[in-house]
C-alpha cells in the first residue's frame, strides 16, 4: 500500500533538487522561448493575412495549441530525460545513498515520490505557459491589436492535460526504468535518445493507423478544435492517452520491482501488477488499432464500390 504522505514529502525534496539544476532551467527557458516565439509566428500570419486568404484565416492560432504543444514537448522532453537520468547516480556522488536507503519507505513509494517531484517540475510549466499565452491573447484583443487573440479553452485544455500529462509521465517512468537497469548514465542517456526519437519518428513516418498507437506527445489525439465543434478529444484520442499513460504506472511498478534498493518487499507481487496494467495499455492500444482498421477497410470499401460504378457508368 502507497503511503502518501511519504510520497509526497519525497516529492517535495526532488522539486527542490530540481530547482537548484542549471539544466532544469535551461530546456525549461528554451521550452518557452521556442512555444512563445511560433506563437507569435501563427499570430502574426493570421492577423496579418487572414482577411487574404482563407486557408491563413483557418489557421488560427487560438485553435492550434496543440501543435505548439508538440514543439514544446519535443524540447521538454529531452530536458527530462537529463533531469532524471542520474537520480540513483547523484545519490551515490554526494554520499547519500545509505542514508536514503535506511528511511523507513518502500521502493514503489520511493519511485512514486521522485516520479511526483519530476512531474510536477514539468507540468506546472506547462500550466502556467496557458495561464500566459491566454492572458497575453487577453490583454493584445482588449487594446486592439490585430494580432493576437484568447486562446479557445478547449484547446488550452487539450494541451495541458490530454497531451502533457500522459506525455510526461511515460518519458519520466521510460527514464527511471531504463537508467536503473543501465548503470552507466552515458548509455542510458543515448538508449533514451534513440527510444524517444523512433516514438517520434512513428507519428511521422508510419501511416496513421500505426504511428497514431505510438504517439507519445499526443499531437494525433488532440483535436483541433472550432467554434463549431468545442471538445478537447475524440474518444480514440482518449483511448490513446490512456494507454499511454497506463503504459506509464507500468513502467513505474517494474523500476521498483528493478530497483537496487532492498526494502523487504515482494518483487515478484509487484512485477506481476505491473505486467497487468501493462497487458491492460496494450489492450487499449489493440482496441484503438481494431478501430482504426475497421474504418480504413470501410472506406477502402466505398472507394472500390465507387470506382466500379463508375467504370460501369
Amino acid at each position: 500500500m502507497i503511503r502518501m504522505k511519504q510520497v509526497m514529502a519525497i516529492a517535495r525534496a526532488q522539486r527542490l533538487i530540481n530547482r537548484r539544476l542549471a539544466r532544469y532551467w535551461v530546456f525549461l527557458g528554451l521550452a518557452y522561448l521556442i512555444a512563445l516565439l511560433y506563437t507569435a509566428q501563427l499570430s502574426a500570419v493570421h492577423g496579418l493575412y487572414s482577411s487574404f486568404s482563407g486557408t491563413v484565416g483557418g489557421v488560427a492560432p487560438r485553435f492550434l495549441l496543440s501543435i505548439v504543444g508538440l514543439f514544446y514537448s519535443v524540447i521538454f522532453i529531452i530536458g527530462t530525460i537529463f533531469l532524471a537520468f542520474d537520480i540513483r547516480a547523484r545519490d551515490k556522488r554526494e554520499r547519500m545513498i545509505e542514508v536514503l536507503d535506511s528511511r523507513p519507505y518502500s521502493n514503489l513509494e520511493l519511485v512514486c515520490g521522485r516520479f511526483m517531484g519530476i512531474f510536477l517540475s514539468s507540468w506546472i510549466p506547462i500550466v502556467v505557459l496557458g495561464i500566459l499565452l491566454e492572458l497575453l491573447g487577453l490583454i493584445l484583443k482588449g487594446v486592439g491589436s490585430p494580432i493576437g487573440e484568447p486562446l479557445e479553452i478547449f484547446s488550452l485544455f487539450s494541451f495541458v492535460f490530454i497531451m502533457a500529462i500522459p506525455a510526461l509521465s511515460f518519458v519520466i517512468a521510460l527514464v527511471f526504468f531504463v537508467t536503473l537497469l543501465v548503470r552507466s548514465r552515458l548509455a542510458a542517456a543515448v538508449i533514451l535518445l534513440i527510444l524517444i526519437g523512433l516514438f517520434y519518428w512513428a507519428l511521422v513516418w508510419l501511416p496513421g493507423v500505426y504511428g497514431g498507437l505510438l504517439d507519445i506527445s499526443g499531437f494525433g489525439a488532440a483535436f483541433f478544435t472550432s467554434e463549431i465543434v468545442p471538445k478537447i478529444a475524440p474518444p480514440e484520442g482518449w483511448i490513446q492517452r490512456f494507454s499511454v499513460l497506463f503504459a506509464a504506472f507500468s513502467l513505474l511498478g517494474f523500476s521498483a520491482a528493478v530497483h537496487p534498493r532492498l526494502d523487504g518487499g515482494s518483487r515478484l507481487r509487484l512485477t506481476a501488477g505491473s505486467i497487468m496494467v501493462m497487458i491492460f495499455a496494450f489492450f487499449l492500444t489493440g482496441v484503438l488499432y481494431h478501430k482504426s482498421a475497421g474504418e480504413i477497410r470501410i472506406r477502402e470499401t466505398w472507394v472500390g464500390e465507387g470506382l466500379r460504378e463508375f467504370e460501369a457508368y
